[in-house]
């Protein structure tokens, strides 16, 4: 059996490796407050789920029972008429100074207390309209709105768990290496090219969550006529995205994404952009598969006596 190190012992290492880390916030703004999701009541296993309705969306047999604000009701119903839904926001993170931040991930590298995925409720229930008005008008219901709210969580959550991933990868290397790579590749690549279309990381971040829109695991509880208009919904958003984030398109295919997943895989061990060793990578297929599930570390950010609709841990 190989020992893998939990979150406390990676981070001590972090620690021995930089004796001068200390932990970030959750950089929450004011008026947030954040909760700990239970991500595992939002997505049970496939196998409870049971006694399917008519429509594939209906499913049943988890211990979700949510309770959607009125407004939620009325603007999913509006675009499931064909009623104007809005502008998508552009990105998962938003774009400074036009958007709250929708989405984002804090590194274990950053925190040792807050490290994990944070998503903000009032961008997941504006997303839902906007992925009903993809859908053949079926009659508003319980199960549509959890399915379509599960399937707007999901996609936030797919585009920061590739984040995840991707320090997943550097904590592997100061495993084997004691080496910290995370913060040099942080300073010399990413930002330097964030704000930018070489911002390679943000592109394969959307790409991953179009690629994994459709594993069964969470497919299952979505239905597929949502996890479809789902899916288009995030490529035409693509269009009115930052830069960086709208190249996404280019890395959907498997063959195009395996070759920025290792460009980008060489920038991290390399902290260079422009790597010299990145062949050597597409034989490295699972480096950047999450070390650990990072499903018990999903943070809800909600006003402040606002009550969620997310289930909580």
């Amino acid at each position: 059996m190989i020992f893998v190190p939990d979150a406390p012992a990676l981070r001590q290492l972090i620690e021995q490796a930089d004796p001068g880390t200390a932990d970030a916030d959750p950089e929450v703004e004011d008026g947030d407050e954040v909760r700990l999701a239970d991500w595992r009541r939002l997505f049970p296993s496939p196998r409870r789920a049971a006694d399917r309705g008519v429509l594939d969306f209906e499913v049943y047999g988890d211990d979700w029972f949510p309770d959607f604000p009125a407004d939620v009701f009325e603007r999913v119903s509006e675009a499931l008429d064909g009623g104007d839904v809005g502008e998508a926001v552009e990105a998962p993170c938003g774009e400074p100074g036009r958007h709250h931040r929708c989405a984002w991930y804090l590194p274990l590298h950053a925190s040792a207390k807050s490290w994990g995925i944070y998503l903000r409720e009032t961008c997941i229930l504006d997303r839902m309209p906007q992925i009903a008005a993809g859908l053949s008008a079926p009659a508003l219901s319980v199960p549509l709105l959890k399915s379509l709210y599960r399937a707007a969580a999901f996609g936030l959550f797919l585009h920061e768990q590739f984040h995840h991933k991707i320090e997943s990868l550097a904590l592997r290397l100061l495993i084997v290496e004691n080496r910290l790579r995370y913060p040099t590749y942080d300073r010399a690549v990413y930002q330097k090219v964030r704000g930018t279309d070489d911002c390679l990381e943000e592109a394969l971040a959307n790409a991953d969550a179009y690629r994994r829109m459709t594993e069964a695991a969470y497919a299952t509880w979505i239905g597929n006529s949502v996890t479809g208009a789902a899916k288009q919904r995030l490529s035409q958003s693509w269009r009115r995205s930052p830069a960086g984030y709208r190249k996404a398109g280019s890395y959907v295919a498997s063959a195009p994404y395996r070759d920025a997943l290792a460009l980008l895989e060489a920038q991290l061990h390399e902290g260079k952009r422009t790597p010299s060793r990145v062949a050597e990578w597409r034989h490295a297929a699972n480096m950047h598969e999450s070390l650990f599930s990072v499903t018990s570390n999903v943070y809800t950010v909600i006003p402040v006596g606002a009550t969620p609709v997310m289930p909580l841990r």
